[in-house]
């Protein structure tokens, strides 16, 4: 009787041991997944004034001001100022 609680015992351990490496050497699949994030540079609203913004690609975009209210690459500088100067 001696013998076979000692065999159980062992037996118990070596399955414990067993299920423990398996445990330890199984390997997660990990998925990753890229999202592609369309920017539009006009988003941040950078034309001024009245001014319309065109986006050219992610990081380009263009101001078209109109012309009685203001100029510049933003439409930044008003034209009555500037008539002022003059």
């Amino acid at each position: 009787m001696k013998t076979l609680n000692i065999l159980l015992n062992i037996f118990v351990c070596f399955s414990f041991i067993i299920n423990l490496e398996s445990a330890v050497t199984t390997t997660k699949k990990v998925v990753t997944t890229t999202t592609k994030v369309v920017l539009n540079p006009c988003e941040s609203f950078p034309c001024q004034k009245k001014g319309k913004c065109q986006r050219i690609n992610d990081y380009d975009y263009k101001c078209t001001c109109d012309p009685s209210i203001s100029y510049g690459t933003n439409c930044q500088i008003c034209k009555y100022i500037y008539t002022l100067k003059k």
